[in-house]
Protein backbone atom coordinates (compact mmCIF):
# COMPACT_ATOMS: atom_id res chain seq x y z
CA UNK A 1 0.00 0.00 0.00
CA UNK A 2 2.84 2.42 0.72
CA UNK A 3 4.52 1.59 -2.14
CA UNK A 4 1.48 2.24 -4.57
CA UNK A 5 0.41 5.29 -2.67
CA UNK A 6 3.78 6.91 -3.41
CA UNK A 7 3.66 5.63 -7.31
CA UNK A 8 0.05 7.15 -7.22
CA UNK A 9 1.48 10.51 -5.90
CA UNK A 10 5.04 10.60 -7.66
CA UNK A 11 2.48 10.28 -11.39
CA UNK A 12 0.19 12.79 -10.56
CA UNK A 13 3.23 15.30 -9.42
CA UNK A 14 4.37 14.49 -13.10
CA UNK A 15 1.23 14.99 -14.57
CA UNK A 16 0.96 18.46 -12.48
CA UNK A 17 4.75 19.49 -13.61
CA UNK A 18 3.47 18.45 -17.16
CA UNK A 19 -0.05 20.89 -17.39
CA UNK A 20 2.49 23.77 -15.75
CA UNK A 21 5.14 23.65 -18.27
CA UNK A 22 2.38 23.56 -21.01
CA UNK A 23 -0.43 26.30 -19.34
CA UNK A 24 2.86 28.82 -18.98
CA UNK A 25 3.44 28.06 -22.76
CA UNK A 26 0.18 28.79 -24.23
CA UNK A 27 -1.33 31.26 -22.62
CA UNK A 28 1.18 33.98 -22.85
CA UNK A 29 0.52 32.46 -26.93
CA UNK A 30 -3.17 32.54 -26.78
CA UNK A 31 -3.14 36.33 -25.53
CA UNK A 32 -0.90 37.41 -28.10
CA UNK A 33 -2.57 36.21 -30.92
CA UNK A 34 -5.95 36.31 -30.23
CA UNK A 35 -5.94 39.35 -27.25
CA UNK A 36 -7.09 39.70 -24.11
CA UNK A 37 -11.06 39.46 -25.15
CA UNK A 38 -10.71 37.21 -27.34
CA UNK A 39 -9.33 35.21 -23.97
CA UNK A 40 -11.96 36.13 -21.95
CA UNK A 41 -14.49 35.12 -24.37
CA UNK A 42 -13.05 31.79 -24.51
CA UNK A 43 -12.91 31.64 -20.52
CA UNK A 44 -16.30 32.22 -20.09
CA UNK A 45 -17.81 30.13 -22.89
CA UNK A 46 -15.58 27.05 -21.52
CA UNK A 47 -17.80 27.88 -18.53
CA UNK A 48 -20.97 26.47 -20.30
CA UNK A 49 -18.89 23.85 -21.95
CA UNK A 50 -17.59 22.62 -18.64
CA UNK A 51 -21.95 22.82 -16.75
CA UNK A 52 -21.95 19.37 -17.83
CA UNK A 53 -19.33 18.57 -15.02
CA UNK A 54 -22.20 19.10 -12.47
CA UNK A 55 -23.55 15.87 -14.11
CA UNK A 56 -20.52 13.72 -12.39
CA UNK A 57 -20.22 15.25 -9.15
CA UNK A 58 -21.51 13.03 -6.47
CA UNK A 59 -22.05 10.43 -8.73
CA UNK A 60 -18.11 9.67 -9.25
CA UNK A 61 -17.07 10.12 -5.79
CA UNK A 62 -20.05 7.70 -4.58
CA UNK A 63 -18.81 5.27 -7.36
CA UNK A 64 -14.67 5.09 -5.74
CA UNK A 65 -16.31 4.61 -1.98
CA UNK A 66 -18.71 1.55 -2.79
CA UNK A 67 -16.16 0.02 -5.10
CA UNK A 68 -13.30 0.50 -2.73
CA UNK A 69 -15.51 -0.57 0.31
CA UNK A 70 -17.18 -3.86 -1.77
CA UNK A 71 -14.86 -4.48 -4.26
CA UNK A 72 -15.21 -6.52 -7.34
CA UNK A 73 -18.70 -7.92 -6.90
CA UNK A 74 -22.07 -7.95 -8.42
CA UNK A 75 -23.06 -5.28 -6.21
CA UNK A 76 -20.35 -3.08 -7.73
CA UNK A 77 -21.07 -3.89 -11.39
CA UNK A 78 -24.44 -3.11 -10.71
CA UNK A 79 -22.95 0.53 -8.83
CA UNK A 80 -21.16 1.16 -12.63
CA UNK A 81 -24.23 0.71 -14.87
CA UNK A 82 -26.10 2.81 -12.67
CA UNK A 83 -23.17 5.99 -12.51
CA UNK A 84 -22.88 5.42 -16.09
CA UNK A 85 -26.84 5.49 -16.66
CA UNK A 86 -27.13 8.86 -14.23
CA UNK A 87 -24.25 10.30 -16.16
CA UNK A 88 -25.30 10.10 -19.31
CA UNK A 89 -28.78 10.77 -18.43
CA UNK A 90 -27.98 13.93 -16.90
CA UNK A 91 -24.79 15.44 -18.64
CA UNK A 92 -27.31 14.97 -21.80
CA UNK A 93 -30.17 16.64 -20.33
CA UNK A 94 -27.65 19.72 -19.45
CA UNK A 95 -26.23 19.35 -23.27
CA UNK A 96 -29.61 20.00 -24.35
CA UNK A 97 -30.41 22.95 -22.11
CA UNK A 98 -27.37 24.42 -23.49
CA UNK A 99 -27.63 24.00 -27.21
CA UNK A 100 -31.83 25.08 -26.71
CA UNK A 101 -30.58 28.83 -25.23
CA UNK A 102 -27.17 29.30 -27.28
CA UNK A 103 -28.66 32.46 -28.29
CA UNK A 104 -29.54 33.74 -24.86
CA UNK A 105 -26.23 32.66 -23.26
CA UNK A 106 -23.73 34.98 -26.01
CA UNK A 107 -26.60 38.12 -25.45
CA UNK A 108 -25.58 37.59 -22.06
CA UNK A 109 -22.12 37.46 -22.43
CA UNK A 110 -22.27 40.52 -24.65
CA UNK A 111 -20.31 39.00 -26.90
CA UNK A 112 -19.32 41.22 -30.41
CA UNK A 113 -21.21 40.08 -33.55
CA UNK A 114 -17.73 39.77 -35.30
CA UNK A 115 -17.07 36.69 -33.04
CA UNK A 116 -20.28 35.48 -32.67
CA UNK A 117 -20.45 32.22 -34.75
CA UNK A 118 -17.06 31.26 -33.74
CA UNK A 119 -18.04 31.76 -29.49
CA UNK A 120 -21.57 29.91 -30.95
CA UNK A 121 -18.82 26.68 -32.17
CA UNK A 122 -16.68 27.06 -28.95
CA UNK A 123 -19.92 26.83 -26.76
CA UNK A 124 -21.14 23.70 -28.84
CA UNK A 125 -18.39 21.66 -29.23
CA UNK A 126 -17.06 22.36 -25.47
CA UNK A 127 -20.59 20.63 -24.80
CA UNK A 128 -20.29 17.57 -26.85
CA UNK A 129 -16.17 17.51 -24.94
CA UNK A 130 -17.79 17.77 -21.39
CA UNK A 131 -20.23 15.03 -22.09
CA UNK A 132 -17.55 12.80 -23.53
CA UNK A 133 -15.37 14.04 -20.09
CA UNK A 134 -18.54 12.98 -17.78
CA UNK A 135 -18.76 9.68 -19.34
CA UNK A 136 -15.49 9.24 -18.28
CA UNK A 137 -15.40 10.17 -15.31
CA UNK A 138 -17.29 6.77 -14.89
CA UNK A 139 -14.44 5.00 -15.92
CA UNK A 140 -12.02 7.35 -14.09
CA UNK A 141 -13.49 6.08 -10.59
CA UNK A 142 -13.11 2.42 -11.75
CA UNK A 143 -9.29 2.74 -11.50
CA UNK A 144 -9.38 5.28 -8.81
CA UNK A 145 -11.44 2.73 -6.80
CA UNK A 146 -8.43 -0.09 -7.57
CA UNK A 147 -6.01 2.76 -6.18
CA UNK A 148 -4.51 2.86 -9.48
CA UNK A 149 -4.71 6.77 -9.70
CA UNK A 150 -1.77 6.71 -11.75
CA UNK A 151 -3.06 5.57 -14.56
CA UNK A 152 -5.39 8.49 -14.29
CA UNK A 153 -2.52 10.75 -14.32
CA UNK A 154 -0.52 9.47 -17.14
CA UNK A 155 -3.39 9.96 -19.24
CA UNK A 156 -4.43 13.27 -18.58
CA UNK A 157 -1.14 14.40 -18.71
CA UNK A 158 -1.96 13.13 -22.53
CA UNK A 159 -4.77 15.08 -22.47
CA UNK A 160 -2.96 17.95 -21.42
CA UNK A 161 -0.22 17.30 -24.39
CA UNK A 162 -3.00 17.56 -27.04
CA UNK A 163 -5.11 20.36 -25.70
CA UNK A 164 -2.28 22.92 -25.32
CA UNK A 165 -0.22 21.89 -27.87
CA UNK A 166 -3.48 21.37 -30.59
CA UNK A 167 -4.22 25.12 -29.14
CA UNK A 168 -1.03 26.57 -29.75
CA UNK A 169 -0.52 25.05 -33.37
CA UNK A 170 -3.44 26.29 -34.45
CA UNK A 171 -2.99 29.73 -33.25
CA UNK A 172 0.34 29.76 -34.58
CA UNK A 173 -1.43 28.38 -37.69
CA UNK A 174 -3.62 31.99 -37.64
CA UNK A 175 -7.08 30.23 -36.95
CA UNK A 176 -9.42 31.23 -34.30
CA UNK A 177 -12.23 29.94 -31.78
CA UNK A 178 -14.04 27.86 -34.10
CA UNK A 179 -10.34 25.53 -34.75
CA UNK A 180 -9.82 25.59 -31.01
CA UNK A 181 -13.18 24.20 -30.43
CA UNK A 182 -11.97 21.25 -32.46
CA UNK A 183 -8.94 20.68 -30.54
CA UNK A 184 -10.74 20.79 -27.75
CA UNK A 185 -13.52 17.97 -28.80
CA UNK A 186 -10.43 15.75 -29.66
CA UNK A 187 -8.51 16.05 -26.86
CA UNK A 188 -11.63 15.02 -25.02
CA UNK A 189 -12.21 11.75 -27.23
CA UNK A 190 -8.91 10.57 -27.38
CA UNK A 191 -8.13 10.52 -23.26
CA UNK A 192 -12.34 9.02 -23.01
CA UNK A 193 -11.28 6.15 -25.60
CA UNK A 194 -7.94 5.37 -23.62
CA UNK A 195 -9.11 5.70 -19.94
CA UNK A 196 -12.33 3.31 -21.08
CA UNK A 197 -9.74 0.81 -22.66
CA UNK A 198 -7.78 0.81 -19.42
CA UNK A 199 -10.24 0.38 -16.70
CA UNK A 200 -12.07 -2.56 -18.72
CA UNK A 201 -8.59 -4.13 -18.81
CA UNK A 202 -8.14 -3.14 -15.09
CA UNK A 203 -11.63 -4.24 -13.46
CA UNK A 204 -11.13 -7.58 -15.88
CA UNK A 205 -15.09 -8.45 -13.77
CA UNK A 206 -17.39 -8.49 -16.26
CA UNK A 207 -20.36 -11.25 -14.66
CA UNK A 208 -23.50 -9.15 -14.17
CA UNK A 209 -27.34 -10.36 -13.26
CA UNK A 210 -30.07 -8.16 -13.24
CA UNK A 211 -31.66 -7.50 -10.27
CA UNK A 212 -34.41 -5.25 -9.03
CA UNK A 213 -33.74 -5.31 -5.48
CA UNK A 214 -29.99 -4.75 -6.00
CA UNK A 215 -31.02 -2.01 -8.87
CA UNK A 216 -33.29 -0.02 -6.01
CA UNK A 217 -30.39 -0.62 -3.82
CA UNK A 218 -27.94 0.77 -5.73
CA UNK A 219 -29.74 4.00 -7.09
CA UNK A 220 -30.72 4.49 -3.43
CA UNK A 221 -27.17 4.61 -2.63
CA UNK A 222 -26.36 7.15 -4.85
CA UNK A 223 -28.91 9.45 -3.98
CA UNK A 224 -28.09 9.21 0.04
CA UNK A 225 -24.23 9.51 -0.05
CA UNK A 226 -24.16 11.18 -3.81
CA UNK A 227 -26.68 13.28 -3.04
CA UNK A 228 -25.17 15.35 -0.58
CA UNK A 229 -21.71 15.75 -3.27
CA UNK A 230 -23.88 16.48 -5.93
CA UNK A 231 -25.38 19.50 -4.02
CA UNK A 232 -22.11 20.48 -3.33
CA UNK A 233 -20.57 20.60 -6.65
CA UNK A 234 -23.57 22.48 -7.65
CA UNK A 235 -22.27 24.83 -5.22
CA UNK A 236 -19.37 25.00 -6.36
CA UNK A 237 -20.33 26.25 -9.88
CA UNK A 238 -21.72 29.09 -8.24
CA UNK A 239 -17.98 29.94 -6.69
CA UNK A 240 -15.44 30.46 -9.08
CA UNK A 241 -17.25 29.18 -12.70
CA UNK A 242 -20.03 31.42 -11.90
CA UNK A 243 -18.41 34.73 -10.89
CA UNK A 244 -16.51 34.44 -14.26
CA UNK A 245 -19.86 34.97 -15.87
CA UNK A 246 -20.53 37.93 -13.05
CA UNK A 247 -17.82 39.55 -14.02
CA UNK A 248 -18.54 39.14 -17.63
CA UNK A 249 -21.67 40.92 -17.09
CA UNK A 250 -20.49 43.74 -14.62
CA UNK A 251 -17.01 44.30 -16.11
CA UNK A 252 -16.52 43.05 -19.15
CA UNK A 253 -14.95 40.26 -20.82
CA UNK A 254 -11.21 41.44 -20.54
CA UNK A 255 -11.73 41.39 -17.07
CA UNK A 256 -13.32 37.42 -17.52
CA UNK A 257 -9.39 36.96 -19.00
CA UNK A 258 -7.52 38.72 -16.40
CA UNK A 259 -9.12 36.43 -13.85
CA UNK A 260 -9.09 33.25 -15.84
CA UNK A 261 -5.08 33.49 -15.61
CA UNK A 262 -4.92 34.47 -12.44
CA UNK A 263 -7.27 31.64 -11.33
CA UNK A 264 -4.98 29.27 -13.52
CA UNK A 265 -1.75 30.16 -11.86
CA UNK A 266 -3.64 29.86 -8.75
CA UNK A 267 -4.59 26.23 -9.96
CA UNK A 268 -0.95 25.62 -10.50
CA UNK A 269 -0.60 25.86 -6.79
CA UNK A 270 -3.53 24.11 -5.13
CA UNK A 271 -3.58 21.05 -8.06
CA UNK A 272 -0.07 19.96 -7.20
CA UNK A 273 -0.81 19.33 -3.53
CA UNK A 274 -4.38 17.83 -4.84
CA UNK A 275 -2.70 15.48 -7.18
CA UNK A 276 -0.07 14.89 -4.00
CA UNK A 277 -2.74 14.26 -1.57
CA UNK A 278 -5.46 12.21 -4.17
CA UNK A 279 -4.13 9.07 -3.44
CA UNK A 280 -4.66 9.76 0.03
CA UNK A 281 -9.13 9.77 -0.63
CA UNK A 282 -8.76 5.05 -1.53
CA UNK A 283 -6.78 4.96 1.33
CA UNK A 284 -9.27 6.68 3.47
CA UNK A 285 -12.12 5.02 2.07
CA UNK A 286 -10.87 1.68 3.14
CA UNK A 287 -9.52 2.36 5.71
CA UNK A 288 -11.53 0.89 8.44
CA UNK A 289 -10.28 1.65 11.73
CA UNK A 290 -11.36 5.44 12.15
CA UNK A 291 -8.66 6.20 14.43
CA UNK A 292 -5.97 4.99 12.31
CA UNK A 293 -7.22 7.60 9.56
CA UNK A 294 -8.41 10.64 11.65
CA UNK A 295 -4.37 10.45 12.68
CA UNK A 296 -3.37 10.37 9.25
CA UNK A 297 -5.67 13.43 8.17
CA UNK A 298 -4.28 15.42 12.14
CA UNK A 299 -0.27 14.90 10.94
CA UNK A 300 -0.83 15.40 6.84
CA UNK A 301 -2.42 18.55 8.03
CA UNK A 302 0.49 19.73 10.31
CA UNK A 303 2.77 18.96 7.36
CA UNK A 304 0.73 21.12 4.58
CA UNK A 305 0.22 24.30 7.31
CA UNK A 306 4.26 24.18 8.24
CA UNK A 307 4.84 23.89 4.13
CA UNK A 308 2.20 26.62 3.58
CA UNK A 309 3.76 29.67 4.90
CA UNK A 310 6.74 29.62 3.59
CA UNK A 311 5.02 29.17 0.12
CA UNK A 312 2.71 31.90 0.48
CA UNK A 313 5.65 34.07 1.14
CA UNK A 314 7.66 33.28 -1.70
CA UNK A 315 4.07 33.78 -3.53
CA UNK A 316 3.62 37.32 -2.20
CA UNK A 317 7.51 38.28 -2.46
CA UNK A 318 8.18 36.43 -5.94
CA UNK A 319 4.46 36.69 -7.95
CA UNK A 320 4.76 40.38 -9.28
CA UNK A 321 8.13 39.80 -11.18
CA UNK A 322 7.33 36.41 -12.53
CA UNK A 323 3.98 37.81 -14.14
CA UNK A 324 5.91 40.52 -15.50
CA UNK A 325 8.10 38.10 -16.54
CA UNK A 326 5.81 35.50 -17.70
CA UNK A 327 3.05 37.85 -19.80
CA UNK A 328 6.08 40.23 -21.18
CA UNK A 329 3.22 42.94 -23.28
CA UNK A 330 0.80 40.25 -24.24
CA UNK A 331 -1.62 41.92 -21.63
CA UNK A 332 -1.87 45.58 -21.51
CA UNK A 333 -2.66 45.92 -18.08
CA UNK A 334 -0.90 43.18 -16.11
CA UNK A 335 -1.36 45.25 -12.89
CA UNK A 336 -4.97 43.18 -11.89
CA UNK A 337 -3.51 39.89 -12.82
CA UNK A 338 -0.48 40.70 -10.29
CA UNK A 339 -3.36 41.35 -7.16
CA UNK A 340 -5.92 38.76 -8.10
CA UNK A 341 -2.96 36.03 -8.11
CA UNK A 342 -1.75 36.91 -5.15
CA UNK A 343 -3.88 37.61 -3.24
CA UNK A 344 -6.40 34.50 -4.57
CA UNK A 345 -3.53 31.84 -4.04
CA UNK A 346 -1.97 32.94 -0.96
CA UNK A 347 -5.57 32.36 0.32
CA UNK A 348 -5.43 28.87 -1.29
CA UNK A 349 -2.18 28.04 -0.19
CA UNK A 350 -2.75 29.25 3.34
CA UNK A 351 -6.69 28.18 3.94
CA UNK A 352 -7.70 25.25 1.47
CA UNK A 353 -4.39 23.17 0.81
CA UNK A 354 -3.74 22.31 4.56
CA UNK A 355 -7.59 21.14 4.23
CA UNK A 356 -8.28 19.00 1.77
CA UNK A 357 -7.43 15.71 3.55
CA UNK A 358 -9.96 16.45 6.24
CA UNK A 359 -12.39 17.27 3.62
CA UNK A 360 -11.91 14.34 1.88
CA UNK A 361 -12.10 12.38 5.36
CA UNK A 362 -15.67 14.30 6.78
CA UNK A 363 -16.73 13.72 2.62
CA UNK A 364 -15.62 9.95 2.51
CA UNK A 365 -16.15 8.49 5.63
CA UNK A 366 -18.72 10.45 8.12
CA UNK A 367 -20.13 13.88 6.96
CA UNK A 368 -20.72 14.31 3.70
CA UNK A 369 -23.05 17.28 3.89
CA UNK A 370 -20.48 19.36 5.51
CA UNK A 371 -19.16 19.31 1.82
CA UNK A 372 -22.05 21.15 1.23
CA UNK A 373 -21.78 23.49 4.14
CA UNK A 374 -18.25 24.60 2.49
CA UNK A 375 -19.33 25.37 -1.00
CA UNK A 376 -22.05 27.20 0.33
CA UNK A 377 -20.29 29.38 2.82
CA UNK A 378 -17.84 29.85 -0.49
CA UNK A 379 -20.88 30.12 -2.82
CA UNK A 380 -22.64 32.72 -0.43
CA UNK A 381 -19.98 34.85 0.52
CA UNK A 382 -18.43 35.80 -2.58
CA UNK A 383 -21.46 36.41 -4.03
CA UNK A 384 -22.84 38.46 -1.59
CA UNK A 385 -19.10 40.76 -1.79
CA UNK A 386 -19.32 40.39 -5.10
CA UNK A 387 -22.44 42.33 -5.95
CA UNK A 388 -21.75 44.66 -3.14
CA UNK A 389 -18.30 45.64 -3.62
CA UNK A 390 -18.37 45.71 -7.68
CA UNK A 391 -19.90 49.20 -8.13
CA UNK A 392 -16.87 50.79 -5.90
CA UNK A 393 -13.97 48.52 -6.20
CA UNK A 394 -14.86 46.97 -9.93
CA UNK A 395 -12.50 44.03 -10.61
CA UNK A 396 -10.61 44.51 -7.39
CA UNK A 397 -14.03 43.52 -5.84
CA UNK A 398 -13.80 39.72 -7.07
CA UNK A 399 -10.00 39.53 -5.64
CA UNK A 400 -11.78 40.40 -1.96
CA UNK A 401 -14.45 38.00 -2.32
CA UNK A 402 -13.05 35.04 -3.55
CA UNK A 403 -10.51 35.36 -1.16
CA UNK A 404 -12.43 36.30 2.40
CA UNK A 405 -15.08 33.15 1.08
CA UNK A 406 -12.01 30.63 0.97
CA UNK A 407 -11.07 31.96 5.03
CA UNK A 408 -14.51 31.68 6.40
CA UNK A 409 -14.96 28.28 4.65
CA UNK A 410 -12.16 27.20 6.49
CA UNK A 411 -13.08 28.91 9.86
CA UNK A 412 -16.16 26.45 8.80
CA UNK A 413 -14.42 23.30 9.05
CA UNK A 414 -12.45 24.38 12.28
CA UNK A 415 -15.26 24.81 13.80
CA UNK A 416 -17.23 21.12 12.37
CA UNK A 417 -13.40 19.50 13.42
CA UNK A 418 -14.40 20.34 16.86
CA UNK A 419 -17.95 19.63 16.92
CA UNK A 420 -17.12 16.00 16.34
CA UNK A 421 -13.37 15.39 17.61
CA UNK A 422 -13.82 17.81 20.66
CA UNK A 423 -10.64 19.74 19.83
CA UNK A 424 -9.41 22.35 17.63
CA UNK A 425 -5.83 21.28 15.70
CA UNK A 426 -4.13 23.99 17.06
CA UNK A 427 -4.17 26.05 19.94
CA UNK A 428 -4.33 30.83 19.67
CA UNK A 429 -0.85 30.49 20.78
CA UNK A 430 0.58 27.98 17.97
CA UNK A 431 -1.36 30.09 15.46
CA UNK A 432 -0.02 33.46 16.80
CA UNK A 433 3.30 31.74 16.35
CA UNK A 434 2.67 30.85 12.38
CA UNK A 435 1.26 34.33 11.75
CA UNK A 436 4.60 36.04 13.22
CA UNK A 437 6.55 33.27 11.14
CA UNK A 438 4.77 34.51 7.95
CA UNK A 439 5.39 38.09 8.92
CA UNK A 440 9.23 37.64 9.67
CA UNK A 441 9.38 35.72 6.01
CA UNK A 442 8.03 38.58 3.89
CA UNK A 443 9.83 41.05 5.89
CA UNK A 444 12.95 39.42 5.50
CA UNK A 445 12.34 38.72 1.60
CA UNK A 446 11.27 42.62 1.61
CA UNK A 447 14.35 43.96 2.83
CA UNK A 448 17.14 41.74 1.21
CA UNK A 449 15.97 42.26 -2.27
CA UNK A 450 14.22 46.26 -1.90
CA UNK A 451 17.62 47.21 -3.40
CA UNK A 452 17.67 44.91 -6.79
CA UNK A 453 16.24 46.61 -9.59
CA UNK A 454 16.83 43.27 -11.98
CA UNK A 455 13.37 40.73 -11.55
CA UNK A 456 15.81 37.85 -12.20
CA UNK A 457 17.87 38.66 -9.02
CA UNK A 458 15.08 39.91 -7.43
CA UNK A 459 13.04 36.53 -7.48
CA UNK A 460 16.39 34.61 -6.60
CA UNK A 461 17.28 36.61 -3.63
CA UNK A 462 13.20 36.37 -2.14
CA UNK A 463 13.31 32.55 -2.72
CA UNK A 464 16.61 32.21 -1.19
CA UNK A 465 16.05 34.73 1.95
CA UNK A 466 12.47 32.70 2.74
CA UNK A 467 14.33 29.10 2.21
CA UNK A 468 17.72 30.51 4.56
CA UNK A 469 14.78 31.83 7.24
CA UNK A 470 12.91 28.74 7.00
CA UNK A 471 15.76 26.10 7.28
CA UNK A 472 16.77 28.83 10.45
CA UNK A 473 13.30 28.31 12.11
CA UNK A 474 12.97 24.80 11.54
CA UNK A 475 15.76 24.06 12.96
CA UNK A 476 15.91 25.69 16.38
CA UNK A 477 12.25 26.35 16.86
CA UNK A 478 9.74 23.96 15.49
CA UNK A 479 12.75 20.79 15.36
CA UNK A 480 13.84 21.61 19.05
CA UNK A 481 10.96 22.92 20.87
CA UNK A 482 7.89 21.61 19.31
CA UNK A 483 8.88 18.27 17.47
CA UNK A 484 8.19 19.23 14.25
CA UNK A 485 9.62 16.35 12.60
CA UNK A 486 7.95 13.98 14.52
CA UNK A 487 5.07 14.82 12.31
CA UNK A 488 6.90 13.53 9.13
CA UNK A 489 7.89 10.23 11.49
CA UNK A 490 3.88 9.89 12.35
CA UNK A 491 2.94 9.83 8.87
CA UNK A 492 5.43 7.64 7.60
CA UNK A 493 4.59 5.17 10.46
CA UNK A 494 1.08 4.98 9.42
CA UNK A 495 1.90 3.74 5.93
CA UNK A 496 4.31 1.22 7.84
CA UNK A 497 1.17 -0.41 8.89
CA UNK A 498 -0.13 -0.93 5.76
Amino acid sequence: MKRLLFKNALYGGTQFLIGIVLTFIGVPIFNKYLGAELYGLFAAITVFGNLNLLASLGINVSLIKHLAEQGKTLKSNMDIATSLLLSIGLATLLALLIFFNIPHILSFLHVNFLYYNDAKALLVLSSIGGLISIIGQVFAAILDAQNKVYVNNSLQSLYNILYWVGIIVVLYMGKGLYAIAWIVLIANAVWFLLLMFFSIRSWQFFSFQFSMDLCKQSFRKQFNYGGKIYVSGILGFLFEPLTKLLLAQLTGLREVGYLDIALRLKAQVWGLFNKILYPITPYIATETNMAIALKLINTVERILTVLAIPIAAITYLVMPDFIQLWLHKSVVDSKHIIDAATFITIAYILFSIPIIPLYSFFAIKSKPIYSVYMQATNAGTNLLLLMILVPWLHFNAVVISISVSIFLSYILLQYLRKKNTGSFLYSSNIMEKMILFLLLLVGVGTLSSCWIESKYWRIIVNVSAVFFVTGFVFKWYLIKYVGGINYFNQAKMVFKKR
